[in-house]
C-alpha cells in the first residue's frame, strides 16, 4: 500500500529523487536503502451510450523498499495511459515496472465501474486492487486509503461518470486523465470516452557520506580520514571503516585496542599556610607559607629519578591561569614554599597541563596529578 505520510517523511528528511516519466534505466548512484513508488497506467473512459459505462480504472499504486547496489542498473518501463472508448472496446492501462522488484498493473477499462490495477511483488503472491472505479459513475478511489473487499473505497458519486483517482486520488470529468497520474479517464453523457493518464516510477535514496576510516600499518593506527564509501588504502595500508578506532589503537582483524597508558604521577602534599585545613590554605598576605612537596613516582609508588626544570600552572576555580611557577626538580623530588598576595579563591593544578612527557627505557611516560592538588586563598588577616 502507499503510504502518504512515510512518502512525506522521507521527502521531509531531504532524500534525492529520480522520476521517470517514460521509460528508461535506473543506475544506483550509491550503496543502501531506496523507495521506490510509483503507479501503472490508468484505463480509458467507457463510451456512454445505452450501457452503463463508467470512467476508466485507476492504475496500481504502491511504494516499496529496496537495497541496491552503487552502479546496479535496474530497468523502468512507464506503463501507457488506455484511450477513451469509441465503442464497446474498452482500453486498459499498461504496467509499469521496475526491474523484478515491483510491477503495478494499469487500471481496467471503464464499464460498470471496473477496477484498479493489482501490484505485484516479487516476494510473494499478496497483489490487490488499488484504486479504480468501484461502482457505474462514481470517482475512483485515492490509491492509499485502505482496501475494502479486495479493492481501495471509491470516491463520492456527486460527479458522474469520473475516471478512477490514481496516485494521488485525482478524479476527471470530461476530459482526458493528466499523464503520469494513473488515473482513469472519464466518461460523458456526450458519448466520448476519454485516455487514462500513464503511469511514473519515482526512486528516492540518500546521498552518499564520506565515512571515518582508520589507516592501519602492521596492525597499529597510524592515522584517521574520512572518505567515500569504498575507499582502499594504498601500498602496504589498510583501511578499516569505524567510528571508534584512532591513532596508536591496535587492530586484531576483530576489534580495536586502546594502548596502554605509560603514567608517571606527581604526588602532591600540602602543609603550613595560614592553619585552615579545610581545604588547606594560605593567606594572600605574601607572609604565610604553604609548604608544596612533590614527588614523581611510578604506578607502583617507586620515585622515579628525575631531575630538572619544570613550571607547574596554577589555576583559579574559574579556569584562569592564577599563576606560573619554576620548580627544580632533583631525583623526582621538589620541596619550595609558596605565598601569594593574589585574589581568593580555590586554586588547582591539573592534569591538563602536565604536557611534559619523559623517554624511560624505550617507552613515552606522560604525567597525572596524585594526591591533593587544589588549595584556598584566603582573605588577608589582620
Amino acid at each position: 500500500m502507499f503510504d502518504h505520510a512515510v512518502y512525506d517523511l522521507i521527502k521531509n528528511k531531504g532524500w534525492k529523487t529520480q522520476s521517470f516519466l517514460v521509460s528508461g534505466t535506473f543506475t544506483a548512484p550509491v550503496s543502501g536503502l531506496y523507495f521506490i513508488n510509483g503507479c501503472g497506467g490508468g484505463a480509458g473512459g467507457g463510451m456512454w451510450a445505452s450501457s452503463p459505462y463508467s470512467g476508466g480504472g485507476g492504475s496500481g499504486c504502491f511504494m516499496v523498499p529496496v537495497f541496491l547496489n552503487k552502479g546496479d542498473s535496474v530497468s523502468v518501463v512507464i506503463g501507457a495511459g488506455g484511450a477513451g472508448a469509441t465503442g464497446t472496446t474498452l482500453a486498459p492501462g499498461g504496467t509499469t515496472s521496475f526491474g523484478s522488484y515491483i510491477k503495478l498493473e494499469g487500471g481496467k477499462g471503464g464499464l460498470n465501474g471496473n477496477q484498479g490495477g493489482k501490484v505485484f511483488l516479487p516476494s510473494s503472491d499478496n497483489s490487490q486492487y488499488l484504486g479504480g472505479g468501484i461502482f457505474t459513475g462514481a470517482n475512483g478511489g485515492r490509491g492509499s486509503i485502505s482496501p475494502s473487499n479486495g479493492r481501495f473505497n471509491a470516491g463520492s458519486s456527486t460527479s458522474v461518470y469520473c475516471g478512477a483517482g490514481g496516485h494521488f486520488g485525482e478524479s476527471v470529468l470530461n476530459a482526458n486523465a493528466p499523464n503520469n497520474s494513473g488515473a482513469g479517464g472519464s466518461s460523458a453523457a456526450s458519448g466520448i470516452g476519454y485516455n487514462g493518464g500513464s503511469g511514473y516510477i519515482e526512486v528516492l535514496y540518500q546521498e552518499e557520506r564520506n565515512m571515518r576510516y582508520a589507516i592501519i600499518k602492521d596492525n597499529i593506527v597510524i592515522n584517521t580520514i574520512e572518505a567515500e564509501s569504498g575507499y582502499t588504502a594504498p601500498d602496504d595500508l589498510f583501511a578499516k571503516a569505524t567510528d571508534t578506532g584512532n591513532i596508536g589503537d591496535t587492530w586484531d582483524g576483530l576489534t580495536f585496542t586502546k594502548p596502554e597508558e605509560n603514567n608517571l604521577f606527581v604526588t602532591i602534599s600540602m602543609s603550613g599556610g595560614d592553619g585552615r585545613t579545610d581545604p588547606i590554605g594560605v593567606a594572600n598576605d605574601g607572609v604565610e607559607a604553604l609548604v608544596v612537596g612533590i614527588a614523581i613516582k611510578d604506578k607502583d609508588g617507586i620515585v622515579i629519578p628525575l631531575s630538572g626544570s619544570w613550571r607547574i600552572t596554577l589555576r583559579h576555580e574559574d579556569g584562569a591561569v592564577y599563576e606560573v611557577l619554576a620548580v627544580t626538580i632533583t631525583n623526582g623530588l621538589a620541596s619550595f614554599s609558596y605565598t601569594t598576595t593574589g585574589r581568593m579563591g580555590e586554586v588547582s593544578i591539573n592534569d591538563s597541563d602536565l604536557t611534559e612527557t619523559f623517554p624511560i627505557n624505550g617507552k613515552t611516560y606522560s604525567l597525572k596529578v596524585a594526591g591533593a592538588s587544589k588549595f584556598k586563598v584566603y582573605r588577608m588577616v589582620s
